[in-house]
């Protein structure tokens, strides 16, 4: 028997191809947190709405738990950022990287124009925990943390666990501890690997893959 046929496979959203993980991480799980991104809070009564219009994904569809990625894009088309939005506690925010924010936050608020919203900092951070079986971890002990997990394909399958600052060091030990269930070996994957698994994937990255 191909041994290679009994692989679980996935595709990428940004790409048609059907991709067969390797690693141990793309085979079981691995997180990663995300040190270089910024969550924001979109508040006021037109916060879906406003957001919806500012991206080139639709939010019309996302619900508690779940997340989308999409590009925020200036009048002529180019790209200002790319984001991940998501719904929490009945709340819209999104993540972004960190050093993009202040010209994205200048140029967003120029958008704000009779519509009821306003963009806050927050001091939520996220991990992102990807690999062919995160369906399969016990996450609930992050309850107790206060943290969410939300549904979305950053990377291959995956989830993003979004905690408060001051909770984070318990949320890696908690998701670390779920990912040692299903393996061994450190769970955290590094820079050079996600880079690597990114590429291969086709999952593209603001400004490295575009803008100016």
């Amino acid at each position: 028997m191909d041994l290679g046929s009994r692989l679980p496979r996935y595709t990428s959203r940004h790409t048609s191809t059907v991709m067969t993980p390797t690693t141990p991480w793309e085979l079981t799980a691995g997180l990663r947190i995300q040190r270089d991104e910024i969550v924001i809070a979109v508040e006021g009564d037109d916060a879906r709405t406003w957001l919806n219009g500012q991206m080139t994904n639709d939010l019309k569809r996302l619900a508690e738990g779940t997340g989308v990625y999409g590009l925020v894009l200036t009048i002529k088309g180019r790209v200002l950022a790319d984001l991940f939005a998501f719904e929490r506690g009945g709340a819209l925010f999104f993540c972004v990287d960190r050093a993009v924010w202040p010209a994205l936050h200048e140029q967003l608020e120029k958008y704000i124009i009779m519509e009821d919203v306003s963009l806050r900092e927050t001091t939520l951070r996220t991990i992102s925990v990807c690999g062919a079986r995160v369906g399969e971890l016990d996450l609930a002990p992050l309850a107790a943390l206060g943290a969410s997990v939300v549904k979305h394909a950053r990377l291959g399958p995956s989830l993003e666990v979004v905690v408060e600052e001051r909770e984070l060091a318990a949320a890696i030990e908690a998701a670390s501890a779920a990912i040692g269930a299903l393996r061994a070996g450190d769970a955290e994957i590094d820079d050079a690997e996600w880079e690597r698994a990114r590429i291969s994937m086709g999952v593209p990255r603001f400004p490295v893959d575009f803008g100016d």
